[in-house]
């Protein structure tokens, strides 16, 4: 591979009109920066193409758009365009003043019968206008079919179908594939006024980007852009040729029909909503048949002929030329795009001849394949059933952390769908977006931001000390409370099963997803689970040592039940808190994994302060007996302190939520349209629909794996592994525990180049090795009251702990990485259920360590002031 030696600033994949236009538009705004236009093609101009070969300099024919079909004055490429004497201003292309309409058979059609068709069509097309928003959508064919099937005259049927069939032209798809909701939204606002350029449309915006001397380089398909390339932070362009070229940002204007055919890799892959976006998005086909003759046999002041027909509807006429072109689209145009020229030529003949049998055989012929081009894949997009606004705004949404653009007639989301000027418009509004990043100085990372959006990073990074104080707030006071609660060295255990059984809250979370229309109850229902945890942290400092006796039994009912409710608002947040952040760029995935981070950095500090209880051996004289009981040492801090110290960073997390949710500042309004997506209807196939399904669902697989084994199963067994060497060591493990999150934040910061697609089986070894480990763990706490090293309490107590924090972290760093590969490749829908796969898992192992710790009791304690005999 050759790497091109030149760093642009800005890389334009395709100079078709919405390329042309961002490099005009980026050129002006920044005229010293660089830039570069790769064309696939030996041309500019993309679909915009006008032959002046095959009939003659003299007689120029478009073989894509031939309409400026938006004359007006605000037009963006209107305003490049000086009228000339050979130009045509249309503003009824399917006008029938000019037109003339044939039956099947030959036969001229009545006008009193075309008036009357006429009336029929446009009240069938208000029907489909007035089609209810709040229903299914289906095909414009669909919504008419009542009334369409009531007209029992087969002429009638014939002219109505022919007279229905000019918007199948228009928007080049049947009207069983196109949308009764969206009809005629491509069009925007806008009325249509054809220009037709006497030079042809394509040759003027070929001088278009010729006046403005772009830097364009042809015949360059590029294949790979690969943006995860770390040690120049630059993205790499790859083309077909072998060459790499290095740039800041890339704008991708290629049609959507080869981002439907994958003709370009990425590295990371699109993320899952890019690419269903990209496959559900409608993409018609329009394809042309010029046909010249020795002389003109149809009256001349005519402009149009349409035949009602089922196939070939619509010729324009060409009369100074000698040329009639045939139109066809959808269904009909893809039949034919697999025959020979000859082929094609012969049926039209045919066809024409039915209303002109004298007419002479044709002497020159073109004709369009669109759809069969490597270089567009079809011709222009249009709204299918299921498409709507929120499509085309994932189409223009940028990807790759904001460093990959989008353009096209199939991205302009506020203008028109389709047409050369609405190519145009796409192409200003991402060179408008990459020039203002551009232009912010880079010589620090936070320079380059504003004040507001430290703002928001700060608060998002408080409100993600929540996740981690919910999750692990508890198990790390465990230390403490397990000589002073009468569940003994059970607790852990007994605690797991319990606040996993939290895990109902996740169905209470997937009917509120189900059964509610807007998506304004997830904010809701985080600021609930906040106070509830705020509130239920000061209960539980209040009355944690509380118990009762059932069936003379002393239960820890005050301490459970209200670790149980913790663990409500731990399962309720873990699938509403991760998701929240995709309402932010990218960047801002930092920032809960910064909170993370220094929430574990606070729980290890208040355990570290607080200390362990110390345990003492007292002798006591019993009668003529001496005996060794316990005496253990008082904490720094009381238990009731260590709970309201969390309360109140609970708090701090619900006031920085409520911030953000009620200003909503910093949100990336380009992910609102994800917010409408019912996460509960779409299922783990579907999220895997665009990227190996079989990868994915290993990686779900890993992650339910990693937090069973670690989050789960492993901290039932802590007592038995960890106790027997000492109390101490114990609590000092549990704080490495949180520590060593801490370490894994800031190696994965650091090493961000560590990632699933380039070590994609680094999970899966990360899960093999924490499984070898828990089985020695395992064994350990069989083994109690006699572990390995019980004579060598600090070897011992090392061991087991070192292996602790080695399977702890190895699955944390697992849990990070696919968390992100997950935002990457399925967006919101990655993260919510991989949070799923996470409760899951942990529950799962929670009950199977209970079974064996409690219901089999597996595992014996080592009390301090025993004997025991350790062979």
């Amino acid at each position: 591979m050759e790497t091109v030696n030149h760093v642009f600033d800005l890389i334009v994949i395709g100079c078709g009109a919405a390329g042309i236009g961002a490099a005009i538009k980026f050129q002006k705004l920044l005229p010293t920066a660089h830039l570069l236009v790769l064309e696939a093609r030996d041309r500019i101009g993309g679909r915009a193409f006008t032959d002046t070969k095959t009939f003659g300099e003299s007689a120029p024919v478009d073989l894509g758009a031939r309409w400026l079909c938006h004359n007006q004055p605000d037009n963006l490429v209107r305003a490049y365009y000086v009228l000339s004497d050979g130009d045509r201003i249309d503003t009824d292309i399917y006008g029938t003043s000019t037109m003339a309409i044939f039956d099947e058979d030959g036969t001229p059609i009545s006008e009193d019968l075309i008036k009357q068709v006429k009336t029929i069509a446009e009240k069938l097309f208000s029907n489909i206008k007035q089609y209810p928003h709040d229903m299914p959508d289906v095909s414009m064919l669909d919504a008419i079919h009542k009334q369409h099937i009531k007209i029992d005259n087969e002429k009638m049927q014939r002219l109505l179908d022919m007279w229905l069939s000019f918007t199948e032209n228009h928007e080049a798809s049947d009207l069983a594939e196109l949308s009764a909701k969206c009809y005629a939204k491509g069009d925007g606002d806008l009325e249509n006024c054809y220009l037709e350029i006497a030079g042809g449309f394509g040759s003027f915006i070929k001088q278009i980007a010729e006046q403005h001397k772009l830097p364009i380089k042809l015949n360059t398909v590029v294949t790979h852009i690969d943006t995860s390339t770390q040690f120049d932070g630059l993205i790499h362009v790859a083309t077909q040729d072998g060459c790499y070229y290095l740039c800041k940002y890339v704008l991708v204007t290629v049609p959507l029909g080869c981002l439907k055919a994958c003709s370009i890799d990425f590295t990371p892959p699109l993320p899952q909503w890019k690419q269903e976006a990209i496959d559900k998005m409608g993409f018609g086909l329009h394809n042309k048949v010029y046909l010249q003759f020795s002389s003109v046999f149809w009256d001349q002041e005519l402009t149009k002929i349409s035949v009602a027909t089922n196939r070939f509807k619509f010729y324009f006429c060409i009369p100074e030329a000698r040329i009639v072109v045939l139109h066809i689209v959808g269904s009909v145009a893809y039949e034919l795009e697999h025959l020979r020229d000859e082929e094609i030529v012969e049926q039209v003949v045919n066809s024409l001849r039915i209303i002109y049998p004298l007419m002479t055989d044709p002497i020159k012929w073109l004709v369009t394949r669109w759809g069969s081009d490597p270089f567009s894949g079809g011709s222009y997009s249009n709204f299918q059933v299921g498409n709507n606004n929120e499509t085309l705004k994932k189409l223009a949404r940028e990807t790759h952390d904001g460093r990959v653009h989008w353009a096209g007639e199939h991205t302009n989301y506020d203008g028109t769908i389709g047409y050369v000027d609405s190519a145009f418009e796409s192409g200003h509004r991402e060179a408008i977006l990459i020039c203002k990043k551009l232009r912010q100085p880079k010589t620090m990372l936070w320079k380059n931001i504003d004040n507001s959006t430290i703002i928001v990073f700060i608060l998002l990074t408080i409100f993600s000390l929540s996740p981690n104080i919910l999750f692990y707030g508890i198990p790390i006071e465990l230390p403490a409370l397990i000589n002073q609660l009468p569940e003994g060295w059970s607790l852990p255990a007994i605690f797991n099963l319990i606040s996993q059984g939290a895990i109902i809250s996740l169905i209470i979370i997937f009917l509120l997803r189900h059964l509610t229309k807007s998506n304004s109850y997830e904010t809701i229902t985080i600021i609930i689970t906040l106070l509830i945890s705020v509130i239920t942290f000061i209960t539980l400092g209040l009355f944690w040592h509380k118990t009762t006796i059932i069936n003379n039994i002393s239960h820890s009912t005050y301490f459970l039940l209200f670790s149980f409710l913790i663990y409500v608002c731990d399962y309720s947040g873990s699938v509403l808190f991760l998701t929240y952040f995709d309402r932010y760029v990218s960047i801002m995935m930092r920032a809960y994994f910064l909170g993370d981070g220094v929430s574990s950095a606070a729980l290890a500090i208040l355990g570290f302060v607080q200390d362990s209880e110390k345990t003492q051996c007292i002798p006591i004289i019993i009668g003529n007996k001496t005996v060794l009981t316990e005496q253990a040492s008082s904490l720094v801090f009381s238990v009731r302190i260590y709970f309201f110290i969390l309360s109140f960073i609970m708090f701090c997390s619900l006031i920085s939520f409520l911030i953000l949710s009620i200003t909503k500042i910093g949100q990336d309004e380009s992910n609102k349209n994800d917010e409408s997506i019912k996460l509960i209807n779409i299922s783990d196939d579907q999220i895997d629909e665009q990227h190996s399904q079989i990868n994915n669902k290993l990686y779900f697989l890993a992650m339910f794996w990693s937090c069973f084994i670690t989050y789960g199963f492993l901290p039932g067994l802590q007592t038995y592994a960890l106790v027997p060497y000492s109390h101490d060591i114990y609590q000092k493990t549990i704080i490495s525990i949180e520590i060593s999150y801490l370490l894994v934040q800031i190696f994965c910061a650091i090493y961000s180049n560590i990632t699933i697609e380039r070590y994609p089986n680094l999970v899966h070894i990360f899960n093999i090795i924490g499984t070898i480990l828990i089985i020695y763990i395992f064994i350990i706490a069989k083994m109690s009251p006699c572990p390995p090293f019980i004579d060598s309490i600090l070897l011992g107590g090392l061991i087991s702990g070192l292996i602790y924090i080695i399977i702890n972290g190895l699955s944390h760093i697992a849990y990070i990485l696919l968390n992100i590969y997950f935002h990457k490749v399925s967006g919101e829908k990655g993260l919510f259920w991989s949070s799923v796969k996470v409760k899951c898992g942990i529950a799962s192992g929670a009950i199977i360590n209970y079974m064996l710790t409690v219901h089999f009791q597996l595992f014996k304690e080592r009390f301090p002031c025993h004997d025991y005999v350790c062979s």
